[in-house]
């Protein structure tokens, strides 16, 4: 017979367990609403401060400063906090019934010298590398900076593989990212055929290399009957700086490994060319810096090094298409069970800024307190920035919505879910 304290305890542990049940739910809703809010402000709210903020560490800080709230109260005081400083204009409502938004608030006294300025999105490309994409995101009538780096930076080289065919292969070499990186690096590996196919190949693509440690990593596989050559080598793609020495290539005849020689495998006796020509190595990638140094190295006196420099144009944001939204419009939305957000689509610019100016001071300490953002999967805040941010282009550019059955809702709430409990880069992946 189960006693009365027993009977106690029972409940005491009963009613916890539902305690933690809604806290969850209610912590989920809660970065739900900011996700919501993000969406909005980035790709669709025109201020000078939003346009120039790093969204992907936005992304991180706000999910660590929203999943604190416990309450829609928090929640508001926390999407002010975040969002003023880089859309002064903008108003978060505690309410069902939101009050009127009044625009006499975002329009100077003298409009005389300003014009109107919006974004306009053919597709999108804001905040992504997109080089030669038939897509377009426009600030109209603002200088927008226009990154035209290449999505990767390659050094490479190739040998003959006629000898080798059949046999096994194993491709090596020692690389490390500069701490601070935000990119990936990866070795590759590609067979040409005779008959002009690809054979085996492969790029490190689901185990990408993140390490700032000099750690010796391979690709091992079959060549194929009709090989004709090797092409091989490594890549940095995104933001940092790669180091690779010491590649090595070998087959495998019986249970041993021989070496297939590669001129200046260890990068001391020539530095890497622009173009495949008497050289062994070569390089490509707009936007990375390629060259061999002697302050960081696996062996020997020199390592290769690629270095992401980006390449950065100023660009007058040209209407791209004839619709456009009108001074007054808002984007007015219910983003929580009793939030709504109310943000202008349109605001009035001059020469040096868009109208209203945020407070720089609330600006500058919002961005320190970013720089300090995990960049690694093992972080709980660095999963839920990726999930929001992923979860907006789909949300507001994926055109076929209408003809998948899916409930992109509840879609957005599984992946916060998953994210408390993934434990590694590849689970987050």
């Amino acid at each position: 017979m189960i006693s009365m304290k027993n009977i106690v305890l029972l409940v005491a542990f009963l009613l916890n367990c539902l305690s933690c049940s809604s806290q969850s739910e209610q912590k989920i809703e809660n970065l739900k609403t900011f996700a919501k809010a993000y969406g909005y402000v980035k790709y669709f709210h025109p201020s000078d401060e939003a346009a120039a903020i790093d969204w992907d560490n936005f992304a991180i800080y706000g999910a660590a400063q929203i999943e604190k709230c416990n309450s829609e109260k928090e929640v508001r005081e926390a999407l002010e906090n975040l969002f003023m400083p880089i859309a002064p204009s903008i108003e978060f409502q505690l309410t069902k019934v939101p009050s009127k938004y009044d625009v006499s608030k975002i329009k100077p006294e003298n409009a005389k010298n300003y014009k109107l300025s919006y974004w306009q999105h053919k597709g999108v490309t804001q905040g992504m590398s997109m080089k030669n994409s038939p897509y377009r995101s426009i600030r109209v009538n603002r200088m927008s900076k226009i990154d035209n780096a290449d999505p990767i930076g390659n050094v490479m080289t190739s040998i003959d593989a006629t000898k080798y065919r059949g046999k096994e292969i194993k491709y090596s070499g020692w690389v490390k990212l500069e701490e601070g990186s935000k990119g990936s690096g990866h070795l590759w590996f590609r067979v040409d055929n005779a008959n002009k196919t690809m054979g085996f190949f492969d790029n490190m693509g689901n185990r990408p290399i993140k390490e700032s440690q000099w750690r010796q990593y391979e690709i091992t596989g079959s060549v194929d009957s009709e090989a004709s050559s090797f092409v091989f080598g490594c890549f940095l793609q995104g933001k940092g700086k790669l180091l690779l020495d010491d590649v090595q290539l070998a087959y495998k005849e019986g249970y041993d490994w021989i070496e297939i020689p590669i001129k200046n495998n260890d990068f001391e006796s020539e530095e890497i060319s622009e173009k495949n020509n008497d050289r062994q190595w070569w390089r490509s990638g707009n936007g990375y810096h390629f060259k061999t140094l002697g302050q960081d190295k696996h062996k020997g006196e020199k390592s290769a090094v690629i270095d992401f420099i980006g390449d950065m144009t100023e660009v007058k944001g040209n209407p791209i298409f004839d619709f456009k939204p009108e001074f007054g419009e808002l984007i007015e939305k219910k983003i929580g069970e009793n939030i709504v957000c109310q943000i202008p689509m349109v605001l009035f610019a001059d020469d040096k800024s868009t109208y209203p100016k945020s407070k720089e001071e609330e600006l500058t300490i919002l961005k320190k307190e970013m720089e300090n953002n995990p960049s690694e999967a093992t972080s709980l805040a660095f999963r839920l920035g990726n999930i929001i941010n992923t979860y907006n282009v789909f949300q507001h550019f994926y055109p076929y919505f209408d003809v998948v059955d899916v409930d992109w809702d509840a879609e957005l709430e599984k992946a916060f879910l998953r994210s408390y409990t993934d434990k590694t880069e590849q689970d987050h992946l």
